[in-house]
């Protein structure tokens, strides 16, 4: 079974808001110790499968030390792909590529891994003269072999499955509706999708609702979960998704109303 998984990485803000991959609160104050736990809890979690990780949260790479501990606990062997999707705050300063591009040395997977720098408008209207100089000639990043390797341009509040999560706050996030639930269904059996955020707890969608929790659910409980979902839910797969989020009607989940 491979896994696709979202986990959303939370960290101390020590900086202004303008560096930070989402509307950042400054009262959130995250404990350096409960992130690193997190890690670990999720790489016992997913012990003995393999995994494809999207990396989400607020800006990942303001804190150098804590994300390279976190990224070598869940970027390994059985890691075939990862993401970090950010801002690009960092491209105009020597010192933060340098340290970014030592973190991934030998993080190779078998697929295409990649560093999403976002060029959505909330995003653009951050960047310095300097970031706006680097993404229009990324080329200037080829002596930083690691990250030139792993860079793509793309504007992530558009791009189904690179959705922004927590404190960020978008109009086209019409989807985040309490009323609303989102079920997993695949075609494909030996497949799993699903979201851990930063207190351990599981849905099958950024925005669902709460299933267990790494901490006392297995990978085998919440397959079951997803199986019991599409056949409670299968005849409601074809109906008209039109008041739903996007990444339902793409057929990957199938939202039902409470």
């Amino acid at each position: 079974m491979i896994i696709n998984l979202s986990v959303h990485f939370t960290n101390k803000c020590n900086y202004k808001c303008e560096h930070c991959m989402f509307s950042c609160d400054n009262n959130v104050r995250e404990d350096r110790n409960e992130v690193l736990n997190l890690a670990k809890e999720i790489k016992n979690f997913l012990n003995g499968y393999t995994y494809r990780l999207n990396l989400y949260g607020g800006e990942s790479f303001l804190d150098i030390l804590l994300i390279k501990e976190y990224i070598n606990k869940l970027i390994d062997d059985n890691c075939i792909y990862f993401g970090i999707p950010t801002n690009g705050y960092f491209l105009d300063n020597e010192k933060l590529l340098v340290q970014i591009d030592s973190l991934f040395e030998g993080k190779n997977t078998k697929e295409k891994s990649k560093i999403i720098i976002s060029t959505s408008e909330y995003h653009q209207k951050q960047w310095s003269e300097g970031v706006k100089n680097v993404v229009d000639n990324i080329y200037i990043l080829s002596k930083y072999k690691n990250i030139y390797d792993l860079i793509e341009i793309q504007n992530t509040f558009t791009t189904q499955g690179l959705i922004p999560y927590g404190r960020a706050k978008e109009l086209n996030l019409k989807c985040i509706d309490r009323r609303v639930r989102c079920d997993l269904f695949e075609y494909d059996a030996d497949h799993l999708e699903i979201c851990i955020n930063q207190d351990g707890d599981i849905s099958f969608c950024d925005f669902g609702y709460i299933i267990g929790n790494i901490r006392n659910s297995t990978i085998e409980q919440i397959v079951d979960i997803k199986n019991k979902s599409y056949k409670k839910n299968k005849n409601k797969i074809f109906k008209n998704l039109s008041d739903v989020c996007q990444k339902c009607k793409e057929g990957r989940y199938v939202c039902v109303k409470l």
